[in-house]
């Protein structure tokens, strides 16, 4: 649940001078698999999930924040969409370029959680249910 700084060097970012990023655990593991692998060479999403053990849904928003946020795009999603599907593939992105040279990485929110209908209904009943209790005890301490 911690975050960490890394460095990073880009070949055509910053004349090869390093980047500190700061980025989640999460974030950090999935980066550094890339070190070990040649230039061109690339990693399923399985095999990213095989390696680090990190659960599917954090890892998928990790890699949204690795590959495809436009600032902090450090990975090439193949095919480019915005979604992370089964079959997709990441490499290192060597044309990566950006002008500051410490870079924070943010996480991806998760997917929508807006309540539907029978939700928000279920929810009223509840804090009604416990607005009540409150309203009980302000009266009795309002009549001693």
């Amino acid at each position: 649940m911690g975050d960490a700084d890394l460095k990073a060097t880009f070949p055509k970012s910053n004349k090869g001078r390093p980047h500190d990023i700061n980025c989640s655990t999460y974030s950090m593991l999935v980066l550094l698999l890339f070190n070990d692998l040649a230039p061109g060479q690339s990693l399923s999403l399985e095999e990213i999930q095989a390696e680090t053990n990190i659960p599917m849904n954090a890892l998928a928003r990790n890699l949204q924040s690795l590959a495809v946020a436009p600032k902090t795009r450090f990975l090439v999603k193949q095919p480019m969409s915005r979604e992370i599907n089964a079959g997709d593939r990441f490499c290192f992105n060597e044309d990566f370029t950006s002008k500051v040279t410490r870079i924070k990485v943010g996480v991806v929110a998760a997917g929508n959680k807006v309540e539907g209908d029978k939700e928000r209904k279920e929810t009223e009943k509840k804090n009604n249910d416990n607005r009540g209790f409150q309203v009980e005890a302000a009266v009795v301490r309002i009549m001693k």
